[in-house]
């Protein structure tokens, strides 16, 4: 949260027409986002994967029987 507050200090022109809300809901927000991140690598090292895969590198030919809609569906989490 001091980083991002620190570049709202740095940055006066871009934050300077928002309400004290408006910027505190974006500290908060980066703060959130921090925490998540941090979070998600956490346990990603923990789990100890072999592979790092994403799905960028899914290799969907017809032999594999991927449904590439249902793999987009299933990591929006839909």
């Amino acid at each position: 949260m001091k980083t991002a507050l620190l570049q709202q200090l740095e940055q006066p022109n871009l934050y300077m027409e928002q309400s004290f809300e408006e910027r505190l809901s974006l500290l908060l927000e980066y703060e959130i986002t921090g925490r998540e991140q941090r979070r998600i690598e956490r346990l990603t090292k923990q789990a100890k994967f072999r592979l790092k895969a994403n799905l960028q590198e899914i290799d969907y030919h017809i032999e594999r029987g991927l449904n590439k809609e249902k793999i987009r569906s299933l990591a929006q989490g839909e």
